[in-house]
């Protein structure tokens, strides 16, 4: 889902793939689209509203929500293609809760979450809501997210071999690759700018057995979130990485954990 509507016209006037690549690329400078993409469809059950990663995309978590067809309405929020880089966390969140809002999901039960980058987007969400004095999450899932990243993010090569890991080497598209560190660098930014403010809310936290030593410079039990979140804050390890934490088996036991989640606060 890209979020972009083609004319019969625009289609049969490009002759091959190139240039209509470069027709969708064009209009997703100039009609930048907020994406809300339906994981699974569930009729009567509660929301999982999940925000993306760093990268934008929500298709990490296809796996997770089909594995949890039998729990929750899943709905992703994609950064919105084309859009010039939000200014803050802050406003990326507001922009989020609006295009929630229009689609009329915040007055049913639902929670909210994000793995990495989308948790940081999810925290913020909840604390304004209820500044708003909305209604707010059953509960809020923060996957392997953490409260602060290393400065380091921001050296383009040392980005670059904390997301690509072993891959990286075999990736020799040079254009590509500056691209999407030009496209990453300002997301990581607002990122790294960004101190979270202190909400009470349940809260649960799933984190990687193995310490993300690339992303974050300091370990922590509640991965720095003790101080911005009180009230109830669950933790559970998973046996896992940071970049690969949804897939696998570990997605098989998020998927349990999210389930009992569910049991518990009916």
């Amino acid at each position: 889902k890209i979020g972009l509507s083609l004319s019969c016209d625009e289609i049969q006037a490009r002759s091959d793939v190139k240039s209509l690549c470069s027709l969708l690329e064009n209009k997703q400078i100039n009609e930048p689209k907020f994406g809300l993409v339906q994981l699974n469809r569930v009729n009567n059950k509660p929301f999982l509203i999940l925000i993306h990663p760093g990268n934008g995309n929500v298709y990490h978590y296809r796996v997770l929500s089909g594995l949890l067809s039998n729990t929750f309405n899943v709905i992703g929020i994609n950064y919105p293609v084309g859009k010039k880089e939000f200014s803050s966390i802050e406003e990326m969140a507001k922009q989020y809760i609006n295009l929630l809002d229009q689609n009329n999901i915040l007055n049913k039960p639902y929670y909210f979450g994000g793995w990495s980058y989308g948790a940081t987007v999810a925290q913020e969400m909840t604390r304004q809501l209820k500044k708003l004095k909305r209604q707010l999450p059953n509960y809020l899932i923060l996957i392997e997210g953490w409260a602060k990243y290393s400065k380091n993010l921001l050296k383009k090569d040392l980005f670059l071999d904390a997301y690509f890991e072993e891959s990286r080497p075999t990736i020799n598209n040079a254009t590509w690759i500056e691209k999407f560190w030009q496209s990453m660098s300002d997301r990581i930014a607002i990122l790294l700018k960004h101190t979270p403010k202190k909400i009470n809310q349940k809260t649960l936290l799933i984190k990687a057995s193995i310490f993300p030593y690339l992303y974050v410079e300091n370990n922590s039990p509640t991965s720095g979130w003790g101080k911005y979140i009180s009230g109830n804050l669950s933790i559970r390890v998973v046996s896992a990485g940071h970049n690969d934490i949804l897939e696998g088996n570990s997605a098989n036991v998020i998927a349990e954990i999210l389930t009992q989640l569910v049991q518990n606060t009916q």
